[in-house]
Protein backbone atom coordinates (compact mmCIF):
# COMPACT_ATOMS: atom_id res chain seq x y z
CA UNK A 1 0.00 0.00 0.00
CA UNK A 2 2.99 2.30 0.71
CA UNK A 3 4.30 1.75 -2.48
CA UNK A 4 1.59 2.60 -4.12
CA UNK A 5 0.85 5.81 -2.32
CA UNK A 6 4.47 7.10 -3.07
CA UNK A 7 3.59 6.08 -6.64
CA UNK A 8 0.90 8.26 -6.81
CA UNK A 9 2.87 11.18 -4.99
CA UNK A 10 5.47 10.53 -8.27
CA UNK A 11 2.51 10.61 -10.54
CA UNK A 12 1.39 14.21 -9.29
CA UNK A 13 4.91 15.65 -9.63
CA UNK A 14 5.25 14.23 -13.10
CA UNK A 15 2.06 15.30 -13.90
CA UNK A 16 3.02 18.83 -12.92
CA UNK A 17 6.42 18.65 -14.54
CA UNK A 18 4.46 17.93 -18.16
CA UNK A 19 2.00 20.32 -17.65
CA UNK A 20 4.49 22.84 -17.33
CA UNK A 21 5.32 21.53 -20.88
CA UNK A 22 2.18 22.81 -22.09
CA UNK A 23 2.85 26.28 -20.90
CA UNK A 24 5.10 27.30 -23.63
CA UNK A 25 2.82 27.34 -26.43
CA UNK A 26 0.07 25.14 -25.43
CA UNK A 27 -2.29 27.29 -23.42
CA UNK A 28 -0.48 29.34 -20.24
CA UNK A 29 -0.04 32.23 -22.72
CA UNK A 30 0.05 32.76 -26.48
CA UNK A 31 3.29 33.60 -28.90
CA UNK A 32 1.95 37.06 -28.35
CA UNK A 33 1.99 36.89 -24.48
CA UNK A 34 -1.50 36.84 -24.13
CA UNK A 35 -2.75 34.75 -20.71
CA UNK A 36 -5.04 31.77 -21.12
CA UNK A 37 -6.30 32.95 -17.75
CA UNK A 38 -10.28 33.21 -17.57
CA UNK A 39 -10.79 30.98 -20.54
CA UNK A 40 -13.50 28.63 -20.39
CA UNK A 41 -12.33 25.26 -21.19
CA UNK A 42 -13.99 24.67 -24.65
CA UNK A 43 -12.01 28.06 -25.55
CA UNK A 44 -8.66 26.67 -23.87
CA UNK A 45 -8.89 23.42 -25.60
CA UNK A 46 -10.15 25.02 -29.23
CA UNK A 47 -7.00 27.33 -28.74
CA UNK A 48 -4.74 24.31 -28.06
CA UNK A 49 -5.89 22.60 -31.14
CA UNK A 50 -5.42 25.46 -33.43
CA UNK A 51 -1.55 25.25 -32.05
CA UNK A 52 -1.42 21.93 -32.78
CA UNK A 53 -3.08 21.80 -35.61
CA UNK A 54 -0.74 25.04 -37.59
CA UNK A 55 2.46 23.43 -35.41
CA UNK A 56 1.93 19.92 -37.08
CA UNK A 57 0.10 20.23 -40.39
CA UNK A 58 -2.86 18.13 -39.01
CA UNK A 59 -5.52 17.20 -41.84
CA UNK A 60 -8.57 18.19 -41.45
CA UNK A 61 -9.45 14.29 -40.30
CA UNK A 62 -6.59 14.58 -37.90
CA UNK A 63 -8.02 17.81 -36.44
CA UNK A 64 -12.06 16.38 -35.93
CA UNK A 65 -10.06 12.84 -34.45
CA UNK A 66 -8.26 15.25 -32.40
CA UNK A 67 -11.21 16.93 -30.95
CA UNK A 68 -13.39 14.16 -30.44
CA UNK A 69 -10.44 12.36 -28.37
CA UNK A 70 -10.33 15.39 -25.62
CA UNK A 71 -13.62 16.07 -25.61
CA UNK A 72 -14.05 12.05 -24.66
CA UNK A 73 -11.34 12.12 -22.02
CA UNK A 74 -13.16 15.57 -20.66
CA UNK A 75 -16.63 13.56 -20.29
CA UNK A 76 -14.55 10.57 -18.88
CA UNK A 77 -12.79 12.29 -16.42
CA UNK A 78 -15.27 15.44 -15.19
CA UNK A 79 -16.80 13.11 -12.71
CA UNK A 80 -13.31 11.62 -11.33
CA UNK A 81 -11.84 15.40 -11.01
CA UNK A 82 -14.73 16.29 -9.15
CA UNK A 83 -13.62 13.39 -6.72
CA UNK A 84 -10.52 14.49 -6.10
CA UNK A 85 -11.60 18.09 -5.29
CA UNK A 86 -13.90 16.88 -2.92
CA UNK A 87 -11.56 14.76 -1.81
CA UNK A 88 -8.68 17.16 -1.34
CA UNK A 89 -10.93 19.27 1.02
CA UNK A 90 -11.87 16.55 2.79
CA UNK A 91 -7.88 15.67 3.56
CA UNK A 92 -7.63 19.27 4.44
CA UNK A 93 -10.19 19.41 7.17
CA UNK A 94 -8.81 15.81 8.29
CA UNK A 95 -5.09 17.60 8.89
CA UNK A 96 -7.10 20.75 10.04
CA UNK A 97 -8.72 18.18 12.58
CA UNK A 98 -5.61 16.75 13.61
CA UNK A 99 -8.05 13.40 12.23
CA UNK A 100 -5.47 10.57 13.00
CA UNK A 101 -2.82 8.97 11.05
CA UNK A 102 -5.54 5.99 9.69
CA UNK A 103 -8.30 8.57 8.19
CA UNK A 104 -5.47 10.82 6.82
CA UNK A 105 -4.20 7.37 5.32
CA UNK A 106 -7.64 6.64 3.95
CA UNK A 107 -8.02 9.95 2.39
CA UNK A 108 -4.78 10.13 0.35
CA UNK A 109 -5.18 6.32 -0.96
CA UNK A 110 -8.36 7.11 -2.44
CA UNK A 111 -6.89 10.41 -3.44
CA UNK A 112 -4.26 8.49 -5.37
CA UNK A 113 -6.80 5.79 -6.74
CA UNK A 114 -8.34 8.84 -8.62
CA UNK A 115 -5.02 10.10 -9.71
CA UNK A 116 -4.24 6.91 -11.14
CA UNK A 117 -7.46 6.21 -13.28
CA UNK A 118 -6.61 10.30 -14.34
CA UNK A 119 -3.31 9.10 -15.38
CA UNK A 120 -4.37 5.81 -17.09
CA UNK A 121 -7.21 7.70 -19.34
CA UNK A 122 -4.68 10.44 -20.40
CA UNK A 123 -2.18 8.14 -21.08
CA UNK A 124 -4.51 6.23 -23.15
CA UNK A 125 -5.98 9.05 -25.08
CA UNK A 126 -2.29 10.08 -25.56
CA UNK A 127 -1.60 6.91 -27.17
CA UNK A 128 -4.48 6.80 -29.22
CA UNK A 129 -3.82 10.40 -30.44
CA UNK A 130 0.11 9.50 -31.08
CA UNK A 131 -1.52 6.84 -33.50
CA UNK A 132 -2.82 9.26 -35.72
CA UNK A 133 -0.07 11.00 -36.19
CA UNK A 134 2.41 10.67 -39.48
CA UNK A 135 5.94 10.09 -38.15
CA UNK A 136 7.26 13.55 -39.62
CA UNK A 137 4.57 14.64 -37.46
CA UNK A 138 5.54 12.76 -34.27
CA UNK A 139 9.37 13.81 -35.03
CA UNK A 140 7.90 17.46 -34.84
CA UNK A 141 6.31 16.94 -31.72
CA UNK A 142 9.14 15.33 -30.44
CA UNK A 143 11.27 18.64 -30.85
CA UNK A 144 8.53 20.32 -29.57
CA UNK A 145 8.46 18.94 -25.87
CA UNK A 146 11.61 16.22 -25.86
CA UNK A 147 10.03 14.81 -22.65
CA UNK A 148 6.55 14.49 -23.56
CA UNK A 149 3.98 17.54 -24.10
CA UNK A 150 1.35 15.17 -21.44
CA UNK A 151 -2.34 15.66 -21.90
CA UNK A 152 -2.68 18.89 -19.57
CA UNK A 153 -5.11 20.10 -22.12
CA UNK A 154 -8.56 19.21 -20.55
CA UNK A 155 -7.47 19.44 -16.58
CA UNK A 156 -4.76 19.71 -14.19
CA UNK A 157 -1.01 18.33 -15.03
CA UNK A 158 -0.23 15.74 -17.98
CA UNK A 159 1.81 12.47 -17.80
CA UNK A 160 5.23 12.76 -18.76
CA UNK A 161 5.10 10.28 -21.23
CA UNK A 162 7.40 10.66 -23.92
CA UNK A 163 7.06 10.07 -27.40
CA UNK A 164 9.71 7.58 -27.96
CA UNK A 165 10.06 5.16 -25.16
CA UNK A 166 7.44 5.58 -22.64
CA UNK A 167 7.51 6.90 -19.11
CA UNK A 168 10.56 9.11 -18.64
CA UNK A 169 11.09 9.79 -15.11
Amino acid sequence: MRRFFMAAALAGVLATTAGAQWGRGFGRGSAAGQPAQGMTPEARLERRLEFLATYLNLSEGQKAQFKSAYEALNTKTQSTLQKVQELRLKLQEAVRNNAGAPAIQALANQLGQLHAELIAARAQTWASLLGLLTQEQRDKLEKLCPRGCGLGVLGPGGLGVGLRGGARL
